[in-house]
């Protein structure tokens, strides 16, 4: 999903929108999906 915007990414998986996506995320990666994003495509 790395070429995915979030937005794209939340409506895929279902989630409400994208702050219910950055919880649930940063509650099992520890930060958000664009940080996460921003430090794993390097």
């Amino acid at each position: 999903h790395s070429q995915m915007r979030i937005c794209e990414i939340v409506e895929e998986l279902g989630f409400t929108d994208e702050s219910h996506l950055n919880k649930f995320f940063k509650k099992y990666r520890g930060c958000s999906p664009s940080n996460f994003r921003k430090n794993n495509l390097k």
